[in-house]
């Protein structure tokens, strides 16, 4: 009988097909397909895990505060830009320097000015002095791409003078300009949030996160770019120089920083969005 089906003894296999150049182009084709779609989406997990450890940072932050305070008569860590602690605290009475205090240079934590050899931890800067809060990363947003990330300023942690600049912004105080965390009032008031001292110092492209004094962390969905587009377009940067050049080089009005808190709190309370008065121009008068 003869089994049509089966391989006749000794006959060699043939060989499969090999694939020809257009089959590889195909493949090619399809990989960069696929490629292209996967990319956004990898972007957008990257960016909302980004955007998760900057709300923990700023968590952490909070906690700090609160450990400042009970170790300090209740009192909010003190701060220049902020206007809570008066210059001549820091500086020798000898020194002459003009300053123009700036609330938007409020992300700094350390200026090269002070008593000695070491500089001047401002605001959130004074928790790492006091041993508060240890870990430098902490005060830097992982999706920051503007001036200040902790890459830019990682020699000058290791120096004792060198200016600090974080990703956080800092009022000090309440809008009444009370210090003491125990008596700020509302409890809603926002004291910490992601930067805003200009647009190329914003953190993320779609909010701010807002941490307040009941230390509740509010996430401020901005798809529509109102917040960044009211704030300054572009300052001069914060740099490594004088503190009369550090802080004359970035002044904005101020009425429009102190407004800003108030817009922030505002849009967290009622999803209404009220522009802040100030001027965002380098030097501006106050809009009336």
């Amino acid at each position: 009988m003869v089994h049509t089906g089966a391989k006749a003894i000794g006959q060699i296999p043939q060989r499969g097909r090999a694939f020809t150049l257009t089959d590889v182009l195909v493949s090619l084709g399809v990989m960069a397909l696929m490629i292209g779609i996967l990319l956004p989406a990898m972007g957008s997990v990257r960016s909302a895990a980004e955007q998760v450890v900057c709300g923990s940072n700023l968590r952490q932050i909070g906690m700090g505060v609160v450990i400042y305070a009970d170790s300090n008569r209740d009192q909010l860590p003190p701060s220049i830009m902020a206007g809570s602690i008066d210059l001549a605290d820091v500086l020798p009475p000898q020194n002459s320097t003009a300053l123009h205090m700036s609330m938007g240079n409020s992300i700094a934590l350390r200026f090269d000015i002070g008593v000695g050899d070491n500089g001047w931890w401002d605001g959130l800067g004074a928790l790492y002095d006091s041993g508060v809060l240890e870990t430098p990363e902490l005060f830097y947003c992982p999706s920051h791409d503007g001036p200040h990330t902790y890459r830019d300023n990682a020699e000058a942690w290791k120096s004792e003078h060198n200016l600090i600049v974080g990703n956080y912004q800092y009022r000090g105080a309440s809008a009444e300009g009370v210090t003491k965390f125990s008596l700020v009032q509302p409890s809603r008031t926002a004291l910490i949030s992601d930067s805003f001292r200009s647009r190329g110092e914003l953190n993320h492209e779609n909010g701010f996160y807002l941490l307040r004094a009941d230390l509740s962390i509010n996430w401020l969905s901005d798809s529509a770019r109102l917040l960044a587009r009211s704030v300054p377009d572009q300052l001069d940067p914060i740099s490594e120089s004088t503190i009369g050049d550090i802080l004359a080089s970035s002044h904005v009005d101020e009425s429009f920083y102190s407004d800003y808190w108030e817009t922030l709190q505002t849009w967290d309370d009622s999803n209404r969005f009220n522009k802040p008065r100030g001027n965002p121009e380098p030097g501006g008068n106050a809009k009336p």
